[in-house]
């Protein structure tokens, strides 16, 4: 959940974890992960006593990598390609990609972002049903479902359990191959729940680029990124 500590806007996590702790992700945002048995001002405190910490990292963040606005003329990324956002007005609404445009056409401006967001999610599903069916088939490990979410923390996650997995919506701004990895990482944690060395290995064996990958994605993952 979203609250509000010493002014900073914070994503709230309660996990079966020991220990607290404070992550900045590439977009800017901060998480709090709290262990289960923990008061809510404990965990306020610490976070407190860390804010100088937050300030400092928060302030590092170019700001040529804050997510890029939709408006006329704006530059967006879609699957690692800079295209060009243009905005019409029409009776109706629609949206269409060109070889280097993105054309939005709109009956009301407040729709913008509900339309690019529906076709985004669109175009990262079609990736998606190639990409699942590509890894399942070389893994044998197959999803139960999958789903698109608007999460800014995670790129993807997987309950083993039930072999649910959520994708990131923001994997349609990266290059393709980002979406090959991530879904086969969470497929493989339909086998290997956490990130041990059976795990890795796996990623080794099928993807053995899996850590260039990630490298790029940590340090390009919100200058891709789209306000949405």
């Amino acid at each position: 959940m979203k609250v509000i500590i010493g002014g900073i806007e914070t994503e709230y996590i309660v996990k079966n974890v020991k220990h607290l702790r404070i992550r900045i992700t590439n977009f800017g945002e901060v998480v709090l992960t709290v262990p289960k048995n923990m008061s809510y001002d404990r965990a306020e405190k610490f976070f407190l006593s860390k804010k100088p910490w937050i300030i400092k990292h928060l302030s590092r963040i170019d700001a040529d990598n804050r997510p890029h606005e939709l408006k006329d003329g704006s530059e967006i990324f879609i699957f690692g390609k800079k295209v060009l956002l243009r905005i019409l007005a029409g009776s109706t609404n629609s949206v269409r990609l060109y070889e280097d445009e993105l054309v939005v056409i709109l009956n009301k401006t407040e729709n913008l972002n509900k339309a690019v967001e529906k076709f985004l999610s669109d175009k990262l599903s079609e990736l998606l049903k190639a990409t699942f069916e590509k890894w399942s088939g070389i893994t044998g490990l197959h999803s139960s479902g999958v789903t698109i979410r608007k999460t800014k923390s995670r790129w993807g996650s997987c309950t083993p359990s039930t072999r649910k997995i959520r994708m990131s919506l923001y994997l349609v701004n990266l290059p393709e191959f980002c979406a090959e990895y991530v879904t086969l990482h969470e497929l493989l944690h339909i086998k290997y729940p956490n990130h041990g060395a059976k795990f890795h290995a796996a990623l080794d064996y099928y993807m053995p680029n899996w850590k260039q990958i990630t490298k790029f994605m940590n340090s390009n993952g919100a200058k891709y990124k789209i306000c949405l």
